[in-house]
């Protein structure tokens, strides 16, 4: 079984990010036009038959619509060399927009500018190293993080 990977930040721009530069870079954002695109890529993801190499497309062809050129083509090499897999999926999508609703800015969703849609792309890269940094000494393994991401879809199906 293969484990797929989050595209960071760091990953992108070889620059480090935290939650305070999240939360200056969030502030001015719409938090009603950063749910309703968290959704609709959500709700996409979520009707899509798993298939690994169809997936990866997908991430792909995301990067394309939500990041500037220069990060999409970036996460595209990444992606295909085989070092990353992931721009968006369900568990970092709900962070996302844990983090958006407190620390977004409130009011009525706008329409979206060019700029503003290559800044979804940069929020998820910067959601998915913050994720991604547990702060512990002992990181947990691959296996570890399936298991809990396994459990986790579980128990909401359950409830």
């Amino acid at each position: 079984m293969q484990t797929l990977t989050y595209i960071t930040w760091n990953d992108v721009t070889q620059q480090s990010t935290d939650l305070a530069e999240l939360k200056e870079f969030i502030a001015p954002k719409r938090t009603e036009a950063l749910l309703a695109a968290i959704s609709i890529i959500s709700i996409i993801q979520q009707n899509t038959p798993w298939n690994p190499a169809l997936f990866r497309a997908q991430q792909r062809s995301l990067a394309r619509q939500i990041c500037s050129s220069e990060i999409a083509d970036h996460i595209e090499q990444l992606i295909l060399s085989g070092k990353r897999d992931l721009l968006t999926a369900g568990e970092q999508l709900l962070q996302a927009a844990k983090l958006a609703i407190l620390y977004g800015e409130s009011g009525p969703a706008e329409n979206m500018s060019v700029d503003a849609q290559n800044d979804l792309g940069r929020f998820f890269l910067q959601v998915n190293e913050l994720t991604d940094a547990h702060g512990e000494e002992e990181q947990p393994t691959a296996k570890e993080r399936l298991i809990t991401l396994s459990l986790r879809d579980l128990s909401r199906k359950l409830s």
